[in-house]
């Protein structure tokens, strides 16, 4: 449901141009799309963000609680080597 907002709007759009009668409109309609999809998401902005917060809320809420039911998974080498490089950054919150 909190990802509503975030697929409504695509799926009308979507819809519209794959049920456009003529074929010239559906040719125009597809030309279009990228710039109807902004439209549409800069409609729909101010509930996307919350939207888009509440359905990662919900998937890491199930996912923490899988983890402490099972135990965490390892990190991968790639995501290790990213974290080694980024702990030497500065905290720019904690500056003494």
């Amino acid at each position: 449901m909190a990802s509503l907002p975030l697929v409504l709007p695509m799926l009308i759009l979507s819809m519209g141009v794959l049920l456009a009668p003529a074929a010239e409109l559906r040719r125009s309609l597809g030309s279009a799309l990228p710039e109807l999809v902004s439209a549409a998401i800069q409609v729909v902005r101010p509930l996307l963000i919350p939207a888009t917060y509440s359905l990662y809320t919900d998937l890491w809420e199930a996912e923490r609680a899988r983890r402490r039911w099972q135990g965490a998974p390892p990190e991968p080498a790639p995501v290790r080597a990213v974290l080694k490089l980024t702990r030497l950054l500065p905290k720019l919150g904690r500056w003494p």
